[in-house]
């Protein structure tokens, strides 16, 4: 047992240096935008993401919807309420689409949350917050936000 925990602890730590490693924020990267989102990740083998929230955009609130898949390693259920700041946003309508990531994560109960992505229009996503739940995952995935109507 005990092996098997090293071994997953290694691949989880890999893991984050590997999408550390592609999706680092600019040094001189200034937020152009906030977030807040609540989200639910959970899944076997192949994972999703749903959640709702609102991007922060020249001091007024725009409300966004999120859904997901994740393929890889994962076993588990999460809710996580998160905040965050975007980065080379040129316009409002640049929030929207596609982002990717390479991730690993293990949870048990509650606990911290930090998440990096990029969509296909240069545009830099970093949350961060608390979650809560059971977890344990090394995925590729990505998620697509689309402002709400």
């Amino acid at each position: 047992m005990f092996k098997v925990i090293n071994f997953v602890g290694a691949v989880c730590a890999l893991a984050g240096v590997a999408m550390l490693a592609g999706n680092i924020e600019p040094a001189d990267a200034h937020p152009t935008a906030k977030m807040k989102v609540n989200l639910v990740q959970g899944g076997l083998v192949i994972g999703g993401t749903s959640g709702e929230g609102y991007v922060r955009y020249h001091r007024r609130n725009y409300p966004i919807t999120i859904s997901g898949l994740r393929f890889g390693a994962i076993v588990g259920v999460t809710r996580a309420e998160m905040t965050g700041r975007i980065t080379n946003l040129s316009s409002l309508s640049d929030v929207e689409g596609t982002y990717t990531s390479i991730g690993a994560s293990a949870s048990i109960g509650a606990g911290k949350n930090y998440q990096q992505f990029r969509n296909d229009r240069g545009v830099h996503l970093v949350l961060y917050g608390l979650q809560d739940g059971l977890e344990l995952s090394l995925d590729v995935g990505g998620m697509t936000i689309r402002l709400a109507d």
